[in-house]
C-alpha cells in the first residue's frame, strides 16, 4: 500500500514513519505542506492508496486538502485519514462533509493507526466495487440489476453521506449531548418507482430526492444517507423543534419544482414522508447511531435511543 502523510511538524512526520514501519507499511512518501503534497500527488506515476492529512496545516489546511484530492478523479474513494490533537465537532463535520474516511487523534498509537488504515483500505475498496458496479449499470441499465434495498452513496450534495460515513461521523463525535434530532425520510410507493424504472433511473430519482432535502436544510445543519428502499436517514444539528409537517411539505414541493422526467422517467415527482425516529432532542453520537440502528432493523421505536451501554450494531 502506497500512503502519502502530510504534517507540517518533523517530529510527527519522524514518529509517523516509525509507527507505519512498525505496523508493515513500508511504501510511505511524506509531505510538510498541503501545495507539496498535490505536488506529490500529481508527480506519481502509480497513484497513492490511502492519505493520513494534518488538519491544521499551515497556508491550505488539511481539510481543504482533502476537498482537493477527493476532486481528482483517481482518488474519488480512496481512504484519507485526517491526523488531529481537536475533538471539536464542527472541524471534523467539515473534514467529512470535504470527503474524509476517518480520524486518528494525537497523540496516536500504532496498533490504532495501522487498524484505521486497514479499515479504510477496506471500505475504499468496498466503495471501488460499488462505483465500478454504478458504472456499469450507467453504460448496460438494460442489463444490469440493483437490488432495491441497496444502499448507496449520495454525491449531489455535501450533506449527503454514505451509511457508514455518516454513522463513523456520529462515533467520532465527543460524548457530550448534543441538540440533534434523528428523522427518516420515505418515498412513497418507493417499491413501484423501483419496478417501473431502469436502474439509472431509480438512482436519478433518489438523487434528485436528496437534492431536494439539501434545498429545504442548509449544508451545516443537516447530514443524511441513502439506506435503501427508497429511505433516508437524517441527522439535523438544530435546538429548535422541528416540525416534519412543514419540511415534508417543503422537501416534496422542492423535488417537484426541480424533478426531471426525462432523467427519471417519472412524469410526476412522488411525495415524501418524514417521521421522526425518536422525539429525543439531546444525544450523545453514540447513542444516536444505536437508535438508527434499531430503525434500520424495524426494531420497537420506544426502545430507541434508551440505552447507553448497548454496543452499537455494524452496519
Amino acid at each position: 500500500m502506497r500512503i502519502l502523510a502530510v504534517d507540517d511538524d518533523p517530529l510527527i512526520l519522524d514518529l509517523l514513519a516509525v509507527t507505519l514501519e512498525q505496523c508493515g507499511f513500508s511504501k510511505v512518501t511524506y509531505a510538510s505542506c498541503a501545495e507539496s503534497a498535490i505536488d506529490l500527488i500529481h508527480a506519481t506515476s502509480v497513484p497513492f492508496d490511502a492519505f493520513l492529512l494534518d488538519i491544521m496545516l499551515p497556508g491550505t489546511s488539511g481539510i481543504e486538502l482533502c476537498a482537493q484530492i477527493r476532486g481528482l478523479k483517481s482518488y474519488r474513494v480512496a481512504p484519507i485519514i485526517m491526523i488531529t490533537s481537536s475533538k471539536a465537532h464542527d472541524i471534523m463535520a467539515q473534514a467529512f462533509g470535504a470527503g474524509a474516511t476517518d480520524f486518528v487523534s494525537k497523540p496516536f498509537e500504532g496498533l490504532e493507526l495501522g487498524s484505521r488504515i486497514n479499515m479504510a483500505a477496506m471500505l475504499s475498496e468496498s466503495l471501488f466495487r460499488e462505483k465500478l458496479a454504478q458504472h456499469k449499470m450507467l453504460e448496460f441499465s438494460s442489463t444490469t440489476a440493483i437490488s432495491f434495498a441497496e444502499p448507496f452513496d449520495i454525491k449531489s450534495s455535501r450533506s449527503g453521506r454514505g451509511l457508514l460515513q455518516l454513522v463513523n461521523e456520529l462515533l467520532r463525535m465527543t460524548d457530550a449531548l448534543f441538540a440533534m434530532t434523528l428523522f427518516s425520510i420515505k418515498i412513497e410507493s418507493a417499491d413501484t418507482l423501483f419496478l417501473d424504472s431502469t436502474p439509472a433511473q431509480f438512482r436519478q430519482s433518489i438523487e434528485m430526492t436528496a437534492a431536494s432535502l439539501s434545498n429545504v436544510f442548509s449544508e451545516d445543519s443537516m447530514i443524511f444517507a441513502y439506506v435503501g428502499k427508497g429511505t433516508f436517514v437524517a441527522v439535523a444539528y438544530r435546538r429548535d423543534r422541528i416540525n416534519t409537517n412543514v419540511l415534508e411539505s417543503e422537501a416534496s414541493v422542492a423535488l417537484a419544482q426541480t424533478w426531471n422526467a426525462a432523467k427519471t422517467g417519472q412524469q410526476t415527482a412522488p411525495q415524501l414522508t418524514l417521521q421522526k425516529i425518536d422525539e429525543c432532542r439531546l444525544w450523545t453520537g453514540r447513542s444516536a447511531v444505536i437508535a438508527i440502528n434499531s430503525f434500520l432493523a424495524g426494531g420497537d421505536e420506544s426502545e430507541m435511543g434508551s440505552s447507553e451501554t448497548q454496543v452499537p450494531p455494524k452496519i
